[in-house]
């Protein structure tokens, strides 16, 4: 595997050892687990069990509301611990569905309402999961002057940029939103995109439906 270190496949996951709390201990970086075939598979990078310890920690972290079944994050590692090797056997095989989202309505300070999408804590494990693996292969192709949801990036960072354009003798801003982006977005197109920018490393996640979280 050219550029990538390599590891041995770990084989079954220990259910105890991976669920068990581990928010004291230090991370250890997410290896990338290469298969009995010798090629390295997507699911199988989101399923190696460091990924899975660090979305556990993260979601342990963000701690949050419950989502549509009720369940608290406190009650996660118990879940994972008991129903891990179905779920695990449902991703793999393509048959993980994601629960509904619980929707609440938040007040906006100049009026109307923001919908939020509240998922499942086990929904946000995977999500987390799943987000990891990605952004580590999406990042790099990311342009520079993009702020927003990125690891290590803030609006404190775009300030300082815009003080660097300041500074260099720029004087216009072009200030613009899309409304709802993400309520109107072909997601079918989307993912298009994404398969034709990767389509080896992506085609097994691309196989695994319901993204996008039903309300």
């Amino acid at each position: 595997m050219s550029g990538m270190q390599q590891w041995k496949w770990r084989g079954p996951y220990e259910q105890l050892s991976l669920w068990d709390d581990c928010s004291s201990e230090p991370f250890v970086a997410s290896s990338i687990c290469e298969s009995p075939t010798g090629e390295v598979q997507l699911l199988e990078k989101i399923l190696e069990r460091e990924n899975l310890r660090r979305a556990l920690r993260q979601v342990r972290r963000n701690k949050g509301a419950p989502g549509v079944d009720g369940m608290t994050v406190h009650k996660l590692g118990r879940h994972l611990r008991k129903h891990w090797p179905k779920i695990k056997a449902a991703i793999l095989e393509g048959r993980y569905r994601p629960l509904p989202v619980r929707r609440k309505e938040i007040g906006k300070p100049q009026g109307g309402v923001r919908l939020l999408g509240i998922p499942t804590v086990l929904d946000r494990f995977i999500q987390a999961a799943v987000a990891q693996v990605l952004s580590a292969m999406w990042e790099p192709i990311f342009s520079e002057s993009s702020f927003g949801f990125r690891p290590g990036r803030s609006q404190h960072d775009a300030v300082h940029r815009a003080l660097g354009y300041v500074r260099a003798g720029h004087r216009y801003v072009v200030d613009m939103d899309l409304s709802k982006f993400f309520d109107r977005v072909c997601h079918d197109r989307l993912l298009i995109l994404v398969r034709f920018q990767d389509e080896t490393n992506c085609g097994r996640l691309w196989a695994w439906q319901d993204l996008v979280l039903p309300i």
